[in-house]
């Protein structure tokens, strides 16, 4: 079963050091995942408006992926520390307002912050980024070793990774079971008619981790023989 990562990135800093840096790593993470046998999820990744013909929408479209999205991951790094008392620091606007949006599909279990700590550190960031979990790094765009950095950046993104995926392959599982279960009863009380409705419409989806929070509520009576 495929899973999407969308990758909300900026290019206010350099590439080198941030966006492509974290892409390269990312690849890699996805890459060692797919290569693991014993893994039955396929992470692959997405960002912006890539695979999307004609002239989209580019704030729906993007907004679209996230919500068709499992897994979120975004980069954090303070853009404008070098404004001093002129600015307060923060990251990419539309960074934070496409990780505003997935909080509210994805909830921030599904969500990997990454930060480049060259730029500023976790305290610099908004007050409610700052008590989540970053993953962090420090590269300095002219160095000529990145090579061990980014090593480490694509072990803790997939290790993050394969957090969420292990998580929503349990839900799925779960779900999988209410599923079979739905199917074999004859009666349903009347409140729970809405409930179920709602957890075939997700299943539907291929959304058994929404499915089954609706499932979870059901009470069932077996099917008598």
């Amino acid at each position: 079963m495929e899973k999407r990562i969308f990758y909300s990135w900026q290019s206010d800093l350099p590439n080198n050091s941030n966006r492509g840096f974290i892409n390269t790593a990312l690849e890699k993470a996805i890459q060692e995942i797919n290569a693991e046998d014993d893994f039955s999820l396929i992470p692959f990744l997405d960002r912006d408006t890539a695979g999307v013909s004609g002239s989209p929408d580019i704030s729906g479209s993007i907004f679209e992926k996230i919500r068709n999205s499992d897994t979120f991951v975004c980069d954090v790094s303070i853009i404008n520390a070098h404004a001093g008392n002129f600015a307060r620091p923060s990251p990419n606007p539309n960074v934070l307002i496409e990780l505003g949006y997935a909080i509210g599909i994805l909830d921030w279990s599904r969500i990997i912050m990454i930060m480049n700590e060259h730029f500023g550190d976790v305290g610099m960031l908004p007050f409610d980024l700052r008590g989540r979990r970053v993953l962090l790094y420090s590269i300095d765009p002219s160095s000529s070793e990145k090579a061990l950095e980014k090593k480490k950046v694509s072990s803790i993104l997939k290790s993050g990774i394969m957090e969420i995926l292990l998580s929503t392959d349990n839900l799925d599982k779960q779900a999988s079971l209410r599923y079979k279960t739905l199917k074999s009863v004859t009666y349903v009380p009347q409140k729970n008619e809405g409930l179920i409705e709602y957890a075939k419409e997700y299943i539907k989806l291929d959304r058994y981790d929404l499915a089954v929070l609706f499932a979870a509520e059901t009470t069932y009576v077996p099917q008598k023989k």
